[in-house]
């Protein structure tokens, strides 16, 4: 409820308060979501036993272990930001509206990025750092491998309905005022080449927090800017290979059904970043990998294959059977086809995973019938 209550004082600034004292209304919004984040968290802290009470005490050891724990993780934080500056910098450089378009379509992305791989790895978090204190090297990587299958096995099918519905995701949620249909199509191809990636930044959350729960927070950092230093370079590389008629150019042109737009290199910045998540990827499995159950993982990411082949299939058809339906010039008619072939996707997904006795489902099974 925390994020959610400093979302909602920072919507109550936008609408009620803006119009009252103008931007200043804005900040007074941003301050009430946080005051509403701290007061929601009090009461359950003073019920769990917890007491304040005033100290100076700056050198308590636990304080200064908290501060050198925190400053490479500071780093990276900071980092990430300039990276940020960094891209949107590259995308005001290109044709008008560029920002706008990766924007909308990374904002499209984060959606089930935080609602899986962020509240799994939160989820995670406490249990992964009990284990490690107890010094239960067998526990921590049974737990931390089961996390990142829960997270497969939620994020794939995720990311191919997204792939397969890029145009009908952004057609339901953008297409309509001043947003034209060039700007449509681009943002749905941003869109669909940030699919492929948000497997990968799914899963970074929860191997980040490994780490941190056995108090190193150097590794990730490290980590973390070696990634965006790859990202940055990746940036320019593509934008530049994306100025002129090339293979690569023809390539993501066909793949995404760009012909006709003149200028995508927009195109670069999502390519880059899904490439650097893959880098910062591997390299966190690679670091870990004494603490990451191969096998296990492995044997779950088989049987994913074989239930997200089969709703690519089924969407796939869906898709050719209404087009024969539907011109799809309504709004009705694009969500309708949204609906209908995410839900039989859906659906033959989890009937596959069902027959193959996938762990995964069956946790989620116990978990809602205890409620």
């Amino acid at each position: 409820l925390a994020p959610v209550l400093y979302n909602v004082g920072i919507i109550i600034g936008i609408i009620w308060l803006t119009p009252i004292f103008g931007l200043t209304g804005l900040v007074m919004g941003v301050l009430l979501g946080a005051l509403l984040h701290l007061l929601i968290q009090i009461f359950p802290a003073i019920n769990s036993g917890f007491k304040w009470h005033f100290s100076f005490q700056f050198n308590h050891p636990v304080i200064t272990r908290a501060i050198r724990l925190m400053a490479p993780r500071t780093i990276g934080a900071t980092a990430f930001h300039i990276n940020l500056i960094v891209i949107t910098a590259l995308a005001s450089t290109l044709s008008t509206g560029s920002i706008a378009v990766f924007y909308f379509a990374n904002n499209l992305q984060s959606v089930p990025i935080s609602l899986i791989g962020v509240s799994l790895a939160i989820a995670s978090f406490a249990p992964l750092s009990r284990l490690s204190a107890e010094k239960d090297r067998e526990g921590f990587r049974e737990s931390l491998s089961f996390g990142l299958q829960q997270i497969m096995f939620l994020i794939i099918p995720v990311s191919l309905l997204m792939f397969l519905l890029r145009a009908h995701i952004v057609r339901f949620l953008l297409g309509t005022g001043e947003f034209g249909w060039d700007a449509t199509r681009l943002t749905a191809a941003a869109l669909g080449v940030f699919a492929f990636g948000i497997v990968f930044y799914a899963a970074i959350p929860l191997l980040t927090r490994s780490f941190f729960s056995r108090q190193d927070t150097k590794t990730p950092t490290v980590i973390s800017l070696v990634s965006i230093g790859f990202n940055i370079a990746f940036a320019f590389l593509f934008i530049w290979l994306l100025s002129f008629e090339n293979i690569l150019k023809n390539t993501v042109s066909y793949l995404l059904d760009l012909d006709g737009i003149g200028d995508f290199r927009i195109i670069a910045l999502p390519l880059a970043l899904i490439l650097a998540g893959g880098i910062q990827f591997l390299l966190l499995v690679w670091k870990g990998k004494r603490y990451v159950g191969r096998r296990e993982l492995l044997s779950s990411l088989k049987r994913i294959s074989i239930g997200s082949i089969v709703l690519v299939a089924v969407v796939f058809g869906v898709l050719q059977v209404t087009a024969q339906i539907w011109d799809l010039d309504t709004f009705i008619e694009v969500l309708s086809q949204l609906i209908g072939a995410s839900a039989l996707g859906i659906l033959s997904y989890g009937i596959v995973m069902f027959l193959l006795k996938s762990p995964e489902l069956n946790f989620f099974i116990q978990r809602f019938k205890r409620g």
